[in-house]
């Protein structure tokens, strides 16, 4: 892929990994890295032959990026979760 047309179609890959994102329940700031990340992957990709879709392989790197990031994440406290589930369960 020459940089040209990459250029023109990073918009649309930057909304597909900002959209998985969001999907995994992540704020603002972490979309937002988790989308510049995906760009930055593709970016370093974009003389691969492989790379025949670019569009799925960034939901696919941004959803692995979410779920690495949800990962990291410490776990809620017991009275959160019960809180949750009480909400949830009524």
């Amino acid at each position: 892929m020459t940089i040209d047309a990459f250029e023109l179609i990073a918009p649309q890959l930057r909304s597909i990994a900002l959209s998985k994102a969001v999907a995994m329940g992540l704020d603002y700031d972490e979309q937002q890295d988790i989308a510049q990340e995906t760009l930055l992957r593709l970016w370093q990709m974009r003389d691969d032959n492989r790379l025949y879709k670019p569009e799925g392989f960034a939901a696919v790197v941004a959803h692995r990026l979410s779920l690495n990031h949800l990962r990291r994440k410490p776990p809620l406290p017991n009275s959160c979760l019960r809180a949750l589930a009480s909400k949830v369960l009524t």
